[in-house]
């Protein structure tokens, strides 16, 4: 059964819409970097909307928190809803994880540019041309990238991925079903495919044949988290197992050499 606060919930999120607040339920979860599905889960009232959530709407769009536990007062703070200017204006179109499993299904349509959060950075380079912000996860990347970061990224025309994509180079690639953060050899010439690679060892490479790229975007910014003790710890621990990589390769030189040695001690006092 739907909860009271729900439904006054789902109310708020309506009026938005309709004032124009909003374009979509979609681009009002990309906004707050919420799932899109869970939120039509509580619009069709499956589910309740969660403390988290109606945390991010009444920062950012003044929802009035007295309202929806009590029912007392305006919907919003000063009666009506404040659009996130901050986050539909600006060059750089932001997907964010919740947003990119349905992307490559979407890239190149005006419905995915216009529900998608847009930012500025300064500096004149990214005044001009398309710009795509993708967050990271997962750990295959590492340690160049962790989950968590932010790339920047230039848009590579499609007339131009045979001479543009640089053999050894970070690019976002794109497939109808997939968003990839790889380092790319381009075989595009000879082989009309991508080969693409992590850089955790862990990780095998794979190909993508031309036929199922979407989109691809060069890497030129990453944005990370100030608080980089975890990564530092990580980077220590790659450092350790090099350290440790580089004492056994010795000591197994060491060993062959002392064998050799053993073995012409051995034939020198044989031949006595």
């Amino acid at each position: 059964m739907t909860h009271v606060v729900t439904s006054r919930f789902i109310k708020c999120i309506k009026h938005l819409k309709e004032t124009g607040a909003i374009h979509s339920f979609r681009s009002f979860a990309l906004s707050l970097d919420f799932h899109a599905q869970s939120l039509h889960d509580i619009i069709k009232e499956k589910r309740n909307v969660t403390i988290d959530l109606i945390a991010k709407v009444v920062e950012h769009y003044q929802l009035n928190a007295q309202y929806l536990y009590t029912g007392k007062g305006d919907m919003f703070l000063n009666g009506e809803p404040t659009t996130l200017t901050e986050y539909t204006k600006g060059n750089i179109g932001y997907v964010p994880v919740a947003a990119q499993a349905g992307y490559g299904g979407q890239v190149h349509t005006a419905i995915l540019e216009s529900e998608m959060p847009h930012f500025n950075l300064p500096g004149y380079d990214y005044k001009t041309g398309l710009h795509r912000c993708f967050d990271i996860s997962g750990d295959s990347m590492e340690p160049t990238l962790f989950a968590g970061d932010k790339v920047v990224c230039s848009s590579i025309d499609v007339n131009n991925w045979h001479t543009k994509i640089r053999d050894g180079f970070v690019y976002i690639v794109i497939t109808m079903d997939s968003v990839y953060v790889k380092r790319v050899n381009n075989k595009l010439k000879a082989e009309q495919l991508l080969v693409l690679n992590s850089d955790n060892s862990f990780y095998e490479p794979f190909e993508v044949p031309v036929i199922e790229l979407k989109e691809v975007w060069e890497v030129e910014v990453v944005i990370s988290s100030f608080n980089a003790s975890p990564k530092n710890v990580k980077r220590g621990v790659f450092d350790q197992v090099d350290d440790l990589k580089t004492i056994v390769d010795n000591q197994t030189q060491t060993i062959k050499l002392l064998n050799t040695t053993i073995e012409k001690l051995i034939k020198s006092s044989r031949s006595r």
